[in-house]
């Protein structure tokens, strides 16, 4: 758990060292978290990241990874209403995510979008924060792009990713098991369940510029 004081914007220096980030790296990623590390690496989002085709890439994943980005998104209405993070897959993996909004009346919703079949193929938007899920990768070189939207206001957040084996495709896992999914982004405990209305997410479905019916 990543604490930080009760602000909804936080201080000014970040905002600099994320440029500095951004000048470092060229808006081409983030280093990768370092195997085995005693706590969550700390990242900073670099914009822009507002489309799925032009995400934040944060980096490979492996069965040791486990970070937090720390970003801000606007409400429907603002300039900076989306932010995208690709995150690319080592090995066949498990992955936790919590996504905790920092307004004290927050409600951010996350969807995954699959690069390989251009489209959301699901959405935690649960009207409660923080907003928590798993999904799996189901094998290497497998990508998937992290959409974070704010629902109600605009808010700073820490999107905290933890990877672990996966359960059935990774080392030892057991005899028999079933087919990875043809995206290969599994969800253990079925799709999750919607809760908002698809037009109140606010998702612009890029290749066409509208309002998704499909969130």
């Amino acid at each position: 758990m990543v604490e930080h004081a009760a602000v909804f914007r936080r201080p000014t220096l970040l905002a600099g060292l994320a440029l500095v980030a951004s000048c470092t790296h060229g808006g081409s990623g983030h280093p990768p978290p370092p195997p085995g590390s005693p706590g969550p690496t700390i990242l900073l989002e670099i914009e822009p990241n507002d489309s799925p085709y032009a995400p934040d890439f944060v980096g490979p994943v492996h069965t040791l990874t486990h970070f937090v980005m720390q970003g801000y998104v606007e409400a429907p209405g603002g300039f900076d209403v989306y932010d995208h993070f690709e995150i690319v897959a080592n090995e066949p993996v498990w992955i936790d995510f919590e996504l905790r909004g920092l307004h004290p009346v927050a409600d951010l919703d996350l969807h995954l979008w699959d690069p390989d079949g251009e489209e959301i193929v699901a959405s935690y938007d649960s009207p409660w924060d923080p907003e928590f899920g798993s999904f799996t990768l189901d094998w290497a070189g497998k990508a998937v792009v992290l959409l974070v939207v704010a629902h109600l206001v605009d808010t700073d957040y820490d999107l905290e990713i933890r990877a672990a084996p996966h359960p059935f495709y990774g080392p030892g896992g057991p005899a028999g098991s079933p087919e990875p999914a043809a995206t290969g982004i599994s969800f253990p405990w079925d799709t999750p369940e919607r809760y908002k209305a698809p037009v109140l997410d606010g998702v612009r479905r890029p290749d066409s510029g509208t309002i998704a019916p499909s969130l």
